[in-house]
C-alpha cells in the first residue's frame, strides 16, 4: 500500500452513502471564544488558476448556467461559458457511523485507517480528523483536474488555538489502495471539553452535486462583469463544504496553489490547498491549510 503524507505550513444529489434521508446541514463552531480573524495574511493563495474548459465539454454544463450568462453578456457568452471552472459541492447530514460503510467519504467522525496507522499529533495535541475523501464518489462529476478514480484522502487538521498558526501542522493522507481499512478510534483532543467531539466532530454524511465557478479574478478591470460573476458563483457554486475548483470568497489572494477542499459549517470555514502541479503530480508535501472565522 503507497501512502502519501501531506504536510501543512501553517441538479441532481448523488449522496456518498445513496441514503434517503434529507440533507440537513449541522453547525460546526469548535471555539466558540475564539476570536472572530480573517484571512491569515502571510500565507499562500486559496486560489487555482482558472482552467478552460473546452466548448467540446461545455455541452454537459447545465442550461441554467449558459442561460445566466446569456441574459447578461448574450455577445459574449461562448467566450464566459468557456472560463467555467468545475467543483464538486456537498452538504452532510448527521447519521450513526454504523450508518456510513467504510471508506465511504464522510465528514468528522470516526476515519477509515490502515491497522498500522499512527495518529497524528501536534505539539498542541492529536489533530482533528475532518472528513475522508473517497475519489469513487466524485468519479460521475467534471472536476478540474485529472485526478484518480479510486484511493481516498483524509484530512486532519491542527488547531492551535488562533491566529496565526492555526492548520500549521494539519496533516493529509492519500491511499491508494484500501485493502484492510478499518474504522479507527478517534484519538481525543481534550482542551475544549470531555464531549468536544460529542458536539462538534460527530459523523455526518456527504452529498454531493456539481458546481461551476466563473473566476472572479479575470474580470478585475471590468466591475460590470465582476458582479455578474459573483452572483453567478453565488447560485452555482455555494455549497457548505467545496472540493477542489475556486473558493466562493477570499478568490483574491491569488497564486498557483489549487483548492483540494474547503470544509465549513456556520461560519468557519478550514481549505486545504497546494501548488498546482504537485496536484498533478500527486505529490502532496506542500499543503497549505487556512483556517477562516467569519
Amino acid at each position: 500500500m503507497q501512502q502519501t503524507k501531506i504536510k501543512g505550513a501553517s441538479p441532481d444529489v448523488i449522496r456518498a452513502d445513496r441514503s434517503e434521508q434529507e440533507i440537513a446541514a449541522q453547525s460546526f463552531n469548535p471555539q466558540q471564544s475564539r476570536q472572530k480573524q480573517g484571512p491569515q495574511q502571510g500565507r499562500r493563495s486559496l486560489l487555482s488558476h482558472p482552467l478552460r474548459l473546452p466548448l467540446s465539454v461545455i455541452g454537459g454544463v447545465m442550461n441554467n448556467h449558459r442561460q445566466y450568462i446569456e441574459s447578461h453578456f448574450p455577445e459574449r457568452v461562448d467566450e464566459l461559458v468557456s472560463q467555467l471552472v468545475p467543483c464538486v459541492l456537498g452538504e452532510t447530514e448527521p447519521v450513526d457511523e454504523s450508518e456510513i460503510a467504510v471508506c465511504r467519504s464522510k465528514f468528522c467522525g470516526a476515519p477509515d485507517l490502515p491497522p498500522d496507522f499512527a495518529w497524528p499529533m501536534t505539539k498542541d495535541g492529536p489533530c482533528w480528523f475532518l472528513g475522508q475523501l473517497n475519489f469513487r464518489d466524485l468519479a460521475q462529476f467534471q472536476l478540474p483536474h485529472n485526478l484518480p478514480e479510486t484511493g481516498l484522502l483524509s484530512f486532519f487538521y491542527h488547531d492551535a488555538g488562533g491566529y496565526p498558526d492555526d492548520g500549521k501542522e494539519s496533516v493529509v493522507f492519500y491511499f491508494d489502495d484500501l485493502t484492510g481499512f478499518q474504522r479507527a478510534k478517534i484519538v481525543r483532543d481534550t482542551r475544549w471539553g470531555d464531549d468536544f467531539h460529542e458536539r462538534h466532530l460527530y459523523p455526518r454524511q456527504f452529498s454531493f452535486c456539481q458546481g461551476y465557478s466563473l473566476p472572479e479574478a479575470l474580470f478585475l478591470n471590468d466591475r460590470e462583469l465582476r458582479e455578474i460573476a459573483h452572483q453567478f458563483n453565488c447560485d452555482h457554486a455555494d455549497g457548505t463544504h467545496q472540493f477542489f475548483g475556486i473558493p466562493l470568497f477570499h478568490w483574491e489572494l491569488l497564486s498557483s496553489y489549487q483548492m483540494l477542499a474547503s470544509f465549513g459549517e456556520c461560519s468557519d470555514e478550514i481549505i486545504f490547498s497546494l501548488p498546482e502541479q504537485d496536484l498533478l503530480a500527486l505529490d502532496f508535501k506542500h499543503i497549505e491549510v487556512d483556517y477562516l472565522c467569519t
